[in-house]
């Protein structure tokens, strides 16, 4: 059907409200029927040979990588899932990949305070080499490192002031 609407409206150049009109059918279902054709032929033909739905497939469409949606295709076929529990195995799937990227950026996050903490690090030194006597305390907390340089004053008096 998805095939035929999108022919329709190649070669006749009628708008999917046209379509839809002729057909007796909504827009809406025009619509979701062409959004079906997004799916690579090799998705289309296990659909197709394991019996599995349009609304199985749409469901398919909220996952945008091919190796995704093969996965869960093969989980559909293995496990024999309605769509109710195809779309919860999505929702878990995407959810699932939410996660992972978050804590990818995590990852990278920590990656780039270690490099502010070698810069501070540097620093240090280099006040070292030029004879400061300066010193760093790192402090790791549960939501926050704190991270301390001490630059000692060598001399708390200034010239010529008269101590006791």
């Amino acid at each position: 059907e998805a095939v035929a609407m999108q022919n329709l409206i190649d070669n006749y150049g009628l708008t999917q409200e046209d379509v839809a009109i002729r057909l007796g059918k909504t827009q809406g279902t025009v619509a979701n029927k062409i959004r079906l054709l997004k799916l690579t032929g090799e998705e289309k033909a296990l659909l197709l040979q394991h019996g599995l739905t349009e609304r199985h497939a749409r469901a398919l469409l909220k996952l945008k990588d091919f190796d995704d949606r093969m996965n869960i295709i093969g989980l559909i076929i293995k496990q024999g899932l309605n769509v109710e529990r195809t779309e919860q195995a999505i929702e878990a799937y995407i959810n699932k990949a939410v996660v992972a990227e978050r804590e990818k950026s995590r990852c990278m996050l920590f990656k780039d305070v270690r490099l502010f903490m070698n810069t501070i690090n540097k620093a240090v030194e280099n006040m070292k080499s030029a004879g400061i006597k300066a010193r760093t305390k790192k402090i790791e907390h549960d939501d926050c490192i704190e991270y301390r340089v001490m630059i000692p004053i060598e001399n708390k008096n200034p010239v010529g002031a008269v101590t006791s």
